[in-house]
């Protein structure tokens, strides 16, 4: 038994040192391939193009660094942030399976988004993807190289999830949110109009760093003095249209005309110092089985949804949803601005 001991501890240290050896070349062809796979330089792209049979984005970058898209609108800075992030970091996880190419082939070459980079050369994609839905496991995304015939599964180190949802062919996913994004030095008024409480309506006016003025839109109302004025109301007001955004573009809406052509409740209407403007006209939204609130505080049915509003935007171009929350801070009525008389 003794003389077999030392043939057979060889053979299977020989075989022991062919699993490592070949496990590690694996995994370092596997590693290659995924840093083939990925895009590391994204600060040269200047141009991705994602197409699918849902619709095409041409996303753009402009001389000064931000991105439009469908050279028409301001990207979201966080958004494109996000999609060259997933281009540099992406790896791959495993590559598809003997008995899954077939259809992950199919998905690839038929049913996938088309996903090609520019850099200097703004004709020639720099790289192509065939970008596929997410696993079953939804913790990957099957990605190929196009005019490669070799899939994979890709997923970003440490994360939970799947990538495709970050490579949108719809336009509105991309769009800029702001609805208002103007720094208060750059404001030189500020109309509020509310036509069922015209008394409430108000123009504030900025001349300079410390020196704000609030008059009434009713000419049958007295302007209140300046010492009753709370400016640091007024002054918050103002930093409030530094960073309003809406929640969703809507323009498809079957309804939208017949909210149109509904009376606003507000119409805000702001001039900056160049002298140009920006209006949004706000609309109540009708209560449907979203709304979060269905009744009011004795128990009565609503009418409108007190969370969320329409809107009217970009020169009429735009019907959206905003968010109570985020805009009750500036539909404020012209006595909101001044300190009780009785109290001081």
């Amino acid at each position: 038994m003794k003389k077999y001991l030392l043939p057979l501890l060889i053979i299977a240290l020989v075989g022991l040192s062919f699993y490592y050896w070949n496990t590690n070349r694996q995994n370092s062809t596997l590693s290659d391939k995924s840093a083939a796979i990925a895009f590391p330089q994204t600060d040269v792209i200047q141009k991705i193009v994602i197409a699918d049979d849902d619709g095409k984005v041409v996303l753009t970058k402009e001389a000064n660094g931000s991105w439009s898209v469908n050279n028409r609108y301001y990207v979201q800075q966080a958004v494109i942030d996000l999609t060259l992030e997933t281009l540099r970091r992406m790896r791959i996880d495993y590559p598809v399976s003997k008995s899954a190419y077939d259809y992950v082939m199919e998905l690839l070459t038929q049913r996938s988004k088309h996903i090609a980079i520019y850099t200097d050369n703004m004709q020639t994609p720099a790289r192509s993807y065939l970008m596929g839905n997410a696993t079953s496991t939804l913790n990957g995304t099957y990605l190929m190289i196009e005019g490669s015939n070799e899939p994979y599964v890709v997923t970003i180190p440490g994360m939970e999830g799947h990538i495709d949802i970050r490579f949108s062919s719809l336009i509105n996913n991309w769009r800029d949110r702001s609805v208002f994004n103007i720094a208060p030095q750059n404001i030189r008024s500020i109309e509020m109009a509310y036509p069922s409480v015209p008394k409430e309506g108000f123009t504030l006016f900025q001349y300079g760093t410390d020196s704000i003025s609030i008059t009434p839109l009713d000419k049958t109302i007295s302007t209140k003095p300046a010492s009753e004025l709370n400016k640091s109301r007024a002054k918050e007001f103002l930093q409030q249209f530094g960073n309003l955004n809406l929640e969703a573009y809507d323009n498809e809406v079957s309804f939208k005309d017949s909210i149109l052509h509904a009376p606003y409740f507000c119409k805000i209407t702001l001039t900056k110092t160049d002298n140009t403007q920006q209006i949004a006209q706000l609309y109540y939204k009708p209560i449907n089985k979203r709304s979060k609130s269905q009744t009011d505080h004795q128990g009565n049915p609503l009418k409108h949804d007190i969370d969320r509003y329409y809107a009217l935007i970009n020169e009429g171009r735009d019907f959206v949803i905003i968010q109570d929350f985020t805009f009750r801070n500036v539909i404020i009525p012209y006595s909101g601005f001044f300190f009780d008389a009785d109290k001081k």
